[in-house]
């Protein structure tokens, strides 16, 4: 009986965690945006593509604009 309980269960781990291992949360594709430079999803974009978004939002002003509102800790 023992043998059979840890079969059942063994069985149920394996079909429970290739179950998490597919999902996937839905991202933003750059398409749908406004801003031709946001690069929402890392699949896809390369290295240039995100640190030419990078400078866009340090140029922009939207680095300073976080810094000074999002991540301010006074």
């Amino acid at each position: 009986m023992k043998p059979l309980i840890a079969t059942v269960a063994l069985i149920a781990i394996t079909a429970t965690s290739s179950a998490f291992a597919q999902s996937t949360s839905p991202t933003l594709n750059a398409t749908h945006t406004s801003d031709p430079h946001a690069v929402a999803t890392t699949q896809g974009a390369t290295r240039a593509q995100i640190y030419q978004s990078y400078l866009h939002a340090r140029k922009d002003g939207q680095l300073a604009y976080l810094d000074a509102t999002v991540y301010a800790h006074n």
